[in-house]
C-alpha cells in the first residue's frame, strides 16, 4: 500500500449482528485500490475504531496504528471477547492484543483524542454503547505509552450506535473535544443528541 489509507476491520456480515467477521481492507487513494490485510485476531462486529500511536509496551513503534475495540465477537465466543482490544501497525502488517476494554459493550464509538491531563499524548477513547441491550454512558481512554485503561466521566445521555469525533471544543476554540453524536436508546428510538467532553477541564 502506497501513502496514507482508510482501513475498514472486522464489521458484521449482512444484517445478522452475530455474523462478525475478522477481514481486515485498506484503501489507498494514491493508487485507487483495495487490498486485503492480515486478519484481525478476533472478529469485530459493531466495534469502534481509531488511528492511534502504537502501544509502545506491545509494539515498541513510535507510528501509527489502528485500533478496534469491542463488538460481537462472533458465535460461539466468549462474552469476555464483547472487551477485546486489538492494534494493527502496518509497517510490520501485525496484530498486538492490548489490555481489554473496562466494560464489556458492542455498538460503541471510539476517537483520537489528546489524553486527559497529559494533552501532549494521543489517547484511544470508546464510549457509549450497549450491554444486554441497554444503553450505556460508559467512557474509557486508552494511553499507549502506559499501556492502560482509564475511566472518565460518564456520559450525559446513555446510548448506542452513535459516532464520535474529536475537535475544538464549542466553548473554547483552543482547547480539544470529544463529540458523542446521535445514537438510540434503549427502545431504537433515535438520540437527536450531541455531548462534548472536555479533556482539558
Amino acid at each position: 500500500m502506497t501513502g496514507t489509507c482508510v482501513y475498514a476491520s472486522g464489521g458484521s456480515v449482512g444484517l445478522n449482528l452475530a455474523g462478525s467477521t475478522n477481514m481486515v481492507e485498506a484503501y489507498s487513494p494514491a493508487t485507487n485500490r483495495w487490498a486485503t490485510l492480515r486478519s484481525l485476531p478476533t472478529s469485530h462486529g459493531a466495534g469502534a475504531g481509531a488511528a492511534v500511536p502504537c502501544p509502545h509496551a506491545v509494539l515498541s513503534q513510535q507510528q501509527t496504528c489502528v485500533y478496534v475495540a469491542g463488538g460481537f465477537p462472533g458465535p460461539a465466543q466468549p462474552e469476555e471477547n464483547h472487551r477485546k482490544v486489538e492494534a494493527y501497525y502496518p509497517g510490520a502488517n501485525v496484530w498486538a492484543t492490548l489490555p481489554s476494554l473496562l466494560t464489556i459493550r458492542t455498538l460503541l464509538a471510539g476517537a483520537a483524542a489528546p489524553c486527559p491531563a497529559r494533552p501532549a499524548e494521543t489517547c484511544f477513547y470508546t464510549f457509549g454503547g450497549t450491554a444486554s441491550g441497554v444503553p450505556l454512558d460508559t467512557v474509557e481512554s486508552y494511553n499507549p505509552l502506559d499501556n492502560v485503561w482509564s475511566t472518565l466521566p460518564s456520559l450525559p445521555t446513555a446510548r448506542s450506535s452513535l459516532a464520535g469525533a474529536t475537535a475544538p471544543c464549542p466553548a473554547n476554540l483552543n482547547r480539544t473535544c470529544v463529540y458523542a453524536i446521535g445514537g438510540t436508546d434503549a427502545g431504537g428510538n433515535p438520540v437527536p443528541t450531541v455531548e462534548a467532553f472536555d479533556i482539558e477541564r
